[in-house]
């Protein structure tokens, strides 16, 4: 009997406690000095905040990764959480109550948002060793709900209806412009208005490019972006300063021009495949050299073995309307009557002269036919009125035999080509297969977009504030940038190290999402160990048993920061690193 006391009493003294992500992000944020860079450019008294803005932008960030909530759910969220081991001796999680979390929200903004956010890209790309090299830069919007007709601020954002990415035109909407690396760390950041446009977005940007970075760093950028880079005064902006790569939109002439160019030429040259699917696309490219305002560019046409399913539509769409076009035109002529067989014939020919290129199949047939003329009066005729004379005309009757299936795959084919614009003169350095190959890379900022556009309730708990809008666009941009790093980190690593790990769902991958490795860790548990008024942190088993503590060393940590707050990186965070075990338990 004594004996079961003991273990009961024993078992009393132990909690559980799952923790999730929330050690690892808050080491990798400590690791960056976020909370430190927060606190030292916001103005506030470090005598009655027991919260710096630091440590609340923080727990945000934390929130964010972990377990999207609205904000006035975070202290909820933590209440389940070991907040002590993340923020300190003392702390609850009632000090991240909405209260607290909306003023550091509004220090954030104070302290001008976008340059807390540089510093904060400038401190991790610093730590972590990131080259810039090419940059991808890309805006999205993000609906959300409330009024918000009264602007709180002069310098803040305007929540309003914009041209909406998300398909809801109906909602109000922030904009978010940003820039990654080749590896798809953000190395650029901006909250936007609403009704920002993209092509003005693009010329600011390019201003800021040629100050925000040191000459070194500016001479190998390369700014990529989508083909609202192109204006003839975002052209003048790069000049000859600012590198860059961009698909030139059809509204320039130069593009009809350039493809018509090299299928008529037939110069097309092999670029090859950029995927490393067994069905991927094959493109050729040609490229030429044109002079737009007082710099030559290079004009490089993209053709491409695949065609896009909205422009595969488009084409149908164009047959189906020119098959309807032919029909009228064709029972037009029908209706007409000639004089002679060859007058009927020549229109015939005529109409299928000009109908010979839309998409269809054509045939005709002139037929002869007599029509008696009209009696000049009515009524019943005379006795010795002469029957109408008769005469004979000839009609010419198109028919439309079928689609002409080799002039929907010509269609198909010009479709499929696009021409990129370059300033990169240097074609033995810049070959046309890799700056198409840079382009392509353009989908490492699309994918950061689906990160900022998951579920995530923005609108109803900020107060109907648009600084604070503006201030949380910068927290989650905080965020972005963490788990971009956390995923290169995983994703090189595992590269040195040559051995793929399980994600969940049982499948065995070389490169882990941010949010496949965030998941990973969800039910990772530190069961808390109570003996004589002392708590111990003990390490817990999760479902993913014995991956994470090797997912933790990719991560460039080791399991200890769970148990032991004061340990963060591993002092060699290589894959070859050894797993600290001091204050781990099973």
């Amino acid at each position: 009997m004594l004996y079961m006391e003991t273990i009961l009493e024993a078992l009393s003294a132990v909690r559980p406690v799952t923790v999730g992500a929330t050690s690892l992000i808050a080491a990798m944020a400590d690791e960056i000095g976020l909370a430190d860079i927060i606190d030292r450019c916001c103005e506030w008294d470090k005598t009655r905040c027991k919260i710096s803005p630091g440590k609340a932008i923080e727990a945000l960030a934390i929130c964010i990764l972990s377990d999207r909530k609205a904000l006035y759910r975070v202290e909820e969220f933590y209440e389940g959480k070991d907040v002590e081991a993340l923020f300190g001796e003392g702390v609850t999680a009632h000090d991240f109550n909405d209260d607290a979390l909306g003023r550091g929200l509004d220090r954030l903004f104070a302290a001008r948002a976008n340059r807390v956010l540089s510093e904060v890209i400038s401190s991790g790309l610093e730590e972590h060793d990131v080259t810039v090299g090419s940059s991808h830069f890309d805006t999205t919007s993000l609906s959300v709900y409330g009024e918000y007709e009264n602007q709180d601020c002069e310098n803040a954002i305007e929540v309003v209806l914009g041209y909406s990415k998300d398909r809801r035109p109906d909602l109000k909407q922030i904009q978010f412009g940003i820039g990654v690396t080749r590896e798809g760390v953000l190395n650029y950041g901006e909250v936007l208005s609403g009704n920002s446009s993209d092509k003005t977005w693009n010329r600011k940007t390019l201003g800021k490019v040629k100050t925000m970075f040191p000459p070194e760093i500016l001479k190998d950028l390369i700014y990529v972006a989508d083909s609202s880079l192109i204006t003839d005064e975002n052209l003048r902006e790069a000049g000859n300063q600012v590198k860059f790569i961009s698909r030139m939109p059809a509204t320039y002439g130069l593009v009809a021009e350039t493809i018509k160019k090299a299928w008529d030429l037939d110069l097309w040259e092999p670029a090859g495949s950029y995927a490393s699917r067994t069905e991927a696309a094959e493109y050729w490219v040609y490229e030429t050299v044109h002079r737009i305002g007082e710099i030559d560019y290079r004009l490089i046409a993209v053709r491409s073995s695949s065609l896009d399913s909205r422009k595969e539509k488009s084409i149908m769409k164009r047959v189906e309307k020119a098959r309807a076009a032919i029909a009228k035109e064709a029972k037009e002529l029908a209706g007409r009557d000639f004089v002679c067989e060859p007058d009927a014939r020549r229109a015939a020919e005529l109409f299928m002269d000009r109908h010979a290129q839309r998409f269809h199949e054509l045939s005709f047939e002139v037929t002869e036919e007599t029509i008696r003329e009209k009696r000049a009066r009515r009524g019943r005729p005379r006795k010795d009125e002469q029957p109408p004379a008769e005469t004979a005309v000839y009609r010419a009757s198109v028919i439309i035999d079928g689609i002409d299936q080799g002039q929907v795959e010509q269609a198909r084919e010009r479709e499929s080509c696009f021409v990129l614009i370059t300033n990169l003169m240097d074609a033995d350095k810049y070959p046309a297969s890799s700056i198409l190959g840079e382009y392509k890379q353009q989908s490492r900022a699309e994918a950061r977009f689906s990160f900022l556009k998951s579920p995530y309730l923005l609108g109803q708990v900020f107060l109907k504030k648009q600084s604070r809008i503006e201030a949380l666009g910068y927290v989650l941009l905080m965020a972005l940038f963490i788990a971009t790093l956390l995923e290169r980190r995983v994703r090189n690593n595992l590269e040195a190290e040559g051995t793929p790990i399980m994600i969940p769902g049982k499948r065995n991958t070389m490169r882990p999402t941010a949010r496949m490795i965030l998941d990973m860790l969800d039910t990772v548990q530190v069961a808390h160990v109570e003996h004589e008024g002392i708590v111990r942190r003990v390490w817990m088993d999760s479902r993913h048993g014995s991956d994470i503590p090797r997912l933790l060393r990719l991560a460039g940590f080791a399991a200890d920061i769970y148990t032991d707050p004061s340990l963060t990186r591993l002092s060699d965070p290589s894959p070859n690193a050894q797993m600290g075990t001091s204050t781990c338990g099973t």
